[in-house]
């Protein structure tokens, strides 16, 4: 062990690597934050607006409270946005594996292709009231009158049957 003097208080301790500059992390910071401030204001550009300010604190980003929640608040909105589409990928997959994984008229197994289509009709009143694949997922649905077909398949078979009808 080496017997260091700290930089910020000047006590002597036993330091174990030779780099070790402060006897404790709150001298350190006290040390660091009254050099900081001795150093006299520093004129920065506010990450969300643009607009330059002198900083108060060490690394501040923002010139105000409105600008910090602002990023706050965009930060946020990505997140959920991409929570949310990875979470109706999942459903989708969850929904497609479910009802066999390729399409009943073709055999297509991609699944940006494939859709739910509803063998008694009565597809787009459903669609419009509810997600029928998050209902699917929750066990809300039954399955007895739905089948998976890609996009071609469920055009061809709903004008087979309206043109029977």
């Amino acid at each position: 062990m080496l017997t260091v003097t700290c930089q910020g208080c000047g006590v002597r301790f036993e330091a174990q690597r030779p780099t070790r500059k402060w006897c404790t992390r709150p001298c350190m910071k006290r040390t660091l934050y009254r050099r900081y401030r001795a150093r006299g204001p520093v004129v920065a550009a506010c990450h969300q607006c643009g607009q330059m300010f002198a900083h108060t604190q060490p690394h501040q980003l923002y010139c105000c409270a409105r600008c910090r929640n602002n990023a706050h608040n965009q930060r946020q909105k990505e997140h959920f946005r991409s929570y949310c589409a990875d979470r109706r990928r999942i459903i989708r997959h969850y929904v497609i594996d479910l009802l066999g994984g390729h399409c009943v008229g073709c055999g297509e197994a991609d699944w940006r292709v494939l859709q739910v289509n509803h063998i008694n009709g009565g597809g787009r009143a459903e669609s419009r009231s509810s997600n029928i694949y998050e209902k699917i997922y929750k066990g809300k649905r039954v399955l007895d009158d739905l089948d998976l077909r890609c996009a071609n398949c469920n055009v061809r078979y709903e004008y087979d049957r309206r043109r029977s009808a």
